[in-house]
């Protein structure tokens, strides 16, 4: 395994990573941890980090209100609200520490901490590469004071949370493109934005009239907005109708610099190189997904796609067998509401096979880990 992180500090860039982490617990737990063995950023290529665990409030996120999370801002009181912990390297003692400094707007900490880094990295005249992991707009949504009432006339309290998170989250990345520009880093500086996935079930957002929300693979649930930016070498106002997905940024970023994976480590995603450069406005190969296939085991009931430039085979899988399986034309049905396999046959068996192959991959990878995600820390001791 390789991270981007590790593999651009072996050629001397500057790493950092801010906010929201959920690729490993950063603490030993006594009694077993609730995710993966403790797999803090430091041990994963990134030289700066303040990071939750998992996700958390954009509003006072760093657990500095009671205990029963009832917290005053403004003379304005908020219950319950939902905290965890930031963490870091204490430079001092080299250890994983809680952060000690309370958090206000997260959006914008996540931006001030940028911009320390920024600082840092004007001095040393390093190269660098960054991960912002914003919390907004993820669950519980709680806006600041001020984006709260921008949206009085919202009579939902919940709706009016989320689109104050909205906002907050978009002057959020205004003022990271306004700093790039102001340490004169901005044409040579390529900035993606993605969300990771669509609008969970029961609470506010929009899938733009797809099918499915959060935690299945349908286009609702895993098509997500997807920006790049780089002014020295995109031409911008540029709509790019291939399919891409966050597993093409190590790929893409190893082909910029030069850089081959190590001896051995295969790559899922592709660069995007070509499509950067308009060479080409397809992607020629396959994306698959999966969820949620508990423990590694492909005996339980899950949905998978595979998704290419034209065509998606989406199945159900129940005890490692197709309970069912659609092929759908995303460019003339977005929705997802027309089967067209059985016009298809042999892209539709084309397409499974390449699914089921992935699958097994998966199976195989999620074993030699030995420990898989799990919130059931009664499971979890094998960790």
């Amino acid at each position: 395994e390789i991270t981007v992180a590790e593999m651009l500090k072996e050629i001397g860039y500057h790493t950092s990573i801010y906010g929201k982490w959920h690729v490993g617990d950063l603490v030993q737990i006594p009694g077993g941890n609730v995710g993966w063995p403790v797999s803090h950023p430091g041990m994963n290529g990134f030289r700066d980090w303040i990071v939750t665990e998992r996700h958390t409030s954009s509003l006072l996120p760093n657990c500095k209100c009671s205990s029963n999370y009832q917290c005053a801002i403004n003379g304005r009181k908020y219950e319950t609200l939902f905290c965890r912990n930031y963490y870091h390297m204490n430079p001092y003692t080299k250890k994983v520490e809680k952060y000690p400094k309370q958090v206000f707007d997260d959006s914008q900490f996540l931006v001030d901490r940028f911009e320390d880094f920024l600082k840092q990295h004007n001095a040393s005249s390093k190269p660098f590469f960054t991960i912002l992991a914003f919390h907004s707009v993820h669950s519980p949504f709680l806006a600041t004071p001020y984006w709260y009432d921008y949206y009085n006339k919202v009579s939902d309290k919940a709706n009016r949370h989320f689109l104050g998170t909205v906002s907050g989250l978009d002057e959020a990345i205004g003022r990271v493109r306004k700093l790039l520009q102001e340490y004169n880093l901005y044409n040579n500086t390529m900035l993606w934005f993605s969300s990771d996935n669509g609008p969970q079930k029961g609470e506010p957002g929009s899938s733009g009239g797809l099918r499915g929300r959060k935690g299945t693979v349908w286009e609702g649930g895993i098509r997500v907005p997807g920006i790049i930016e780089w002014p020295g070498v995109i031409e911008g106002n540029r709509k790019c109708s291939a399919p891409v997905s966050t597993t093409d940024l190590l790929p893409t970023v190893a082909d910029i610099v030069g850089l081959k994976p190590p001896e051995g480590v295969t790559l899922d995603g592709i660069s995007l190189v070509p499509l950067l450069h308009t060479k080409t406005d397809q992607r020629g190969s396959n994306m698959n997904f999966a969820f949620h296939i508990p423990k590694g085991k492909l005996d339980s009931q899950f949905g998978a796609a595979t998704v290419g430039d034209r065509y998606k085979y989406y199945a159900k899988f129940h005890k490692g067998m197709t309970q069912e399986f659609y092929l759908f034309d995303l460019v003339s049905d977005r929705a997802e509401q027309t089967n067209v396999s059985s016009l298809h046959p042999d892209l539709t068996l084309s397409m499974k096979a390449e699914l089921e192959q992935f699958l097994l991959s998966v199976n195989e990878s999620a074993t030699q880990v030995g420990c898989l995600h799990t919130h059931d820390r009664r499971t979890s001791k094998n960790c």
